[in-house]
């Protein structure tokens, strides 16, 4: 998991197994012109929860929930707009926006109480 996003440290023996998110494995497939059976998936971890956006704290419960109605109403067109950012395309393809369920996020908030990091939750 050393950020490269190539197949090349399986390539040359750098490695002998490599944790990439999904999608970049599939891009790296991709770009090597390999299949999935010559670089087959040894084990998947738990799915992570959604990206958020998060909103102030201090802003009023119905500014948050207006500026909520509108990006759900809009969720097509601001997809776009994120998709034609090229940086960008990879990562969000496929992807919509959704209400967050909050309870989804358990699982990132034991992981920060596990590393002893409880306190940044509050």
């Amino acid at each position: 998991m050393s950020g490269e996003r190539s197949l090349s440290p399986l390539e040359v023996g750098d490695a002998d197994a490599m944790a990439q998110a999904p999608y970049r494995y599939q891009d790296a497939l991709a770009a090597a012109g390999a299949t999935e059976a010559e670089y087959p998936t040894i084990a998947r971890g738990q799915q992570l929860p959604g990206d958020i956006l998060i909103a102030s704290g201090y802003l009023e419960d119905s500014v948050r929930n207006d500026i909520q109605f509108k990006m759900l109403e809009s969720k097509v067109q601001l997809m776009e707009s994120i998709s034609s950012v090229e940086s960008l395309a990879f990562r969000f393809r496929g992807s919509t926006l959704t209400s967050a369920d909050d309870a989804n996020y358990d699982m990132i908030r034991q992981a920060y109480q596990a590393i002893g990091q409880g306190d940044f939750l509050k």
